[in-house]
């Protein structure tokens, strides 16, 4: 019932074909534009669509003018892949204040190592589950990076288990 469609971590957006508006606009509305047109691109597969929430998160108001429409459509996954000791409020208020279906996306922390660090994945995922819970999300999405090749898939489980637990 649900279809991941990424959007985190644009780095381009506002460079090359999108600076003009960006720099008119700015990012955040840029941003939702392009997801709007992805969620109604993807209306006849009737799934619920997931989006990454970091581009979004500081624009709080434009996140609330959402149509009505999208927000039941899609769930805005809030992310944070170290512990926060202060919490994880700026990336999950600005879309359960807007009425927007949101989950938590901690992290097992295994990005980049061979191992993961255990204690801050055990943090993360404590601490993010938690303000999930606090704050109105509804689910949580458990995350774990081997994209590099260089972590070791079997000392993952630790984090992955604790994130099921915690969830």
């Amino acid at each position: 019932p649900f279809l991941h469609v990424g959007g985190d971590e644009t780095i381009d957006l506002g460079l090359g074909r999108t600076k003009a508006d960006v720099d008119a606009r700015g990012l955040a509305a840029v941003y939702l534009d392009f997801i709007q047109q992805i969620v109604t691109g993807l209306q006849p597969l009737h799934r619920k669509i997931l989006f990454w929430g970091d581009v979004a998160q500081d624009a709080p108001a434009l996140v609330k003018a959402l149509p009505q429409s999208f927000k039941d459509q899609t769930i805005a996954l809030a992310w944070g892949y170290s512990p926060n000791p202060k919490g994880f409020a700026n990336q999950i208020k600005p879309f359960t204040d807007a009425g927007l279906e949101t989950w938590v996306s901690p992290a097992i922390n295994n990005y980049r190592q061979v191992w993961p660090n255990q204690q801050q994945a055990l943090d993360d995922i404590q601490e993010f589950t938690r303000d999930g819970q606090k704050y109105g999300a509804t689910g949580q999405l458990n995350t774990l990076w081997n994209d590099d090749g260089e972590s070791l898939a079997n000392m993952n489980w630790y984090g992955i288990l604790f994130g099921c637990a915690a969830a």
